[in-house]
Formats: C-alpha cells, structure tokens, sequence
C-alpha cells in the first residue's frame, strides 16, 4: 500500500479510479505477437546488443504528440466544468486543466513502436529509404511477463478513434472525480493538497493523452513500449544520443533482466523487407542469428511486388 501524503490523501486509490473507469484495452486480448519495423543498421543493434531503444516521444513522425491528446482534455473539462451543478468539482477541474497544461511540455516520454500487422506496404516505404528494411516479430507476454532492467514501462495500443478517444477521456475526468468526491474534506483543505491532487490527477491525464493519436495515424495499427520519466532536469537523466536524419535524437536502453532470458529478446521471427537480393539477404540474416543463439527463428521475405 502507498504512502500517504501530509494531506491524508492516498493516490494509490486515484490511480485504481482513473484506470478502473477509462476502459483501456484488457491484457489478456492482446495479440500474441507485435512487429516492430526497422532499417537494417537497427535490426543488426538489436541482434548484437540485446537491448531495445526507445527514443524521446518528440521526435517521432505524429508532430502532434501528446498535444492531442490534451487538447481533446481541454475541451472536454471546459464543457463539463461550465456545466456541473457542484461549483467545488467545476473548480477542481479548471485547476487540473492547467496542470495538465503544464505537465504536457515538462513530461519525458521514450517510447518503442511496435506494429499489430506484418508485412505491411506503409511500413517497408517508411523505413526502406536507402536501406533494407526489416520487421522483428516480438512475443508480446514476453514483454508483459519479464523484468526489464535499468526501465520499467508499460505496453499499450494506440487509440484513433475519435469516439473511443472522447469516451476513455469522459471515463478518466469521472475517475478522478469520483475520487474527488470520496476525498473532497481532504483535497479542499488547503491549497496544497488542491495542487497535490490536481497534480497526480493530470499526470495520469497525461498518461492517457500519450496513447492517443491523429486518425489520420491509423494505418500504422501501433502500439507502444512506453516510459514516462518525471519533470526534471533532462541532461542528468543518463539518457543517450544517436544521429538521424532528423537531428540528434535522446534515448534509453532496456533489455530483458530475467533467469530464464538471460541477454535474449522476446523475438519470434524475422522478415525482410522488398529488397534486390532477397536469397543472399536470407542466408546472411540465418547466418547472423545463428552467431547469436537464435538459429531457432524463422526468416521469411516480403511478398509484396514493390520496385527496389
């Protein structure tokens, strides 16, 4: 059981609330497998290293990270606070707005982006630029059941649907009021304790603004290994560079800390993307795993008729 705070309040009851209410997708339906979609040079730092990198939520292609999210928030929490009957809820609501506010630039997201679909055309144009582009299949409970070291993180589908966005929105706002309400001699006793709450409240707001995408996004089919660090100074946070075509780009590592997985990824089976020599490409690839105990994993080739 969690602490409490000088305040009395236990947030580890407004987390059960909000997640309890949202209606996220459940764990046990989750597909078996999930793709993760790369460039060649990546796929070889993954076999070699046995560690996955997952890279700052600002600089992936949606420029509308996180954003859209809570901009979905602010006009929600704006209708229902000009129309609730309990001036307290209403005020809470406008405080944890601008919370949310706050927490949208100071909040690190790194993030590793997996696939629900293989073998996917949108995918091999994206990350076959001047490369071979490859498609790591991922046991998904081998990410769900394992501990990873030096992050922990959480495994989460992206939602594009307008109507699911704005319902799961309504179910965490009324989460968090229910919490409000069972707790409101609490919150309401001084400021601090309002600016605790609204605090905790909008950093699991946030939460949910980062599993939420653009419709426009849905091709993708995505769903994310995430990692929320919170605000601080960034450049003493231990994190990584590497270049890109877009800049020089923050980074984590994480890899499996398990007995039964020692320095071994979760990977089901390779494919390669549309490519000029696919067989050579095959037996190099065969060739690579095996030097990394993972001669067991199938290799399959793209195909999809695209000019190379």
């Amino acid at each position: 059981m969690s602490q409490r705070t000088q305040t009395g309040l236990q947030f580890s009851e407004l987390e059960e609330s909000v997640i309890r209410h949202s209606g996220w997708s459940n764990p046990d339906e989750y597909p078996e497998s999930l793709f993760h979609y790369t460039s060649s040079a990546a796929f070889l730092n993954i076999i070699q290293s046995g560690e996955l990198w997952f890279s700052d939520f600002r600089y992936m292609n949606d420029l509308s990270e996180l954003t859209y999210g809570a901009k979905l928030f602010r006009q929600i929490i704006e209708d229902q606070s000009s129309t609730l009957t309990d001036s307290d809820e209403s005020h809470i609501l406008l405080v944890t707005l601008q919370e949310i506010e706050q927490a949208k630039s100071a909040t690190d997201i790194f993030v590793f982006c997996m696939c629900e679909e293989n073998n996917l055309l949108n995918q091999w144009r994206v990350y076959g630029k001047d490369t071979v582009p490859i498609s790591i299949e991922f046991a998904t409970r081998g990410f769900m059941f394992v501990n990873w070291s030096p992050n922990d993180f959480d495994l989460v589908p992206m939602v594009y649907h307008a109507s699911k966005q704005t319902e799961i929105v309504n179910n965490v706002i009324e989460g968090g009021l229910e919490y409000f309400r069972h707790h409101r001699k609490y919150i309401l006793a001084n400021h601090q304790s309002q600016v605790d709450f609204s605090q905790k409240f909008a950093s699991l707001c946030i939460d949910c603004c980062s599993t939420m995408k653009h419709p426009q996004f849905e091709v993708e089919k995505e769903w994310r290994l995430a990692v929320r660090w919170p605000p601080g100074p960034r450049y003493l946070r231990g994190q990584n560079y590497r270049a890109s075509p877009i800049g020089i780009v923050p980074y984590l590592k994480a890899r499996p800390d398990d007995q039964n997985m020692p320095d071994r990824l979760p990977i089901k089976s390779v494919t390669i993307g549309p490519c000029a020599h696919p067989e050579i490409q095959r037996q190099t690839i065969h060739d690579i795993l095996y030097q990394h105990n993972m001669a067991d994993k199938e290799v399959h080739m793209s195909d999809l008729p695209i000019r190379v």
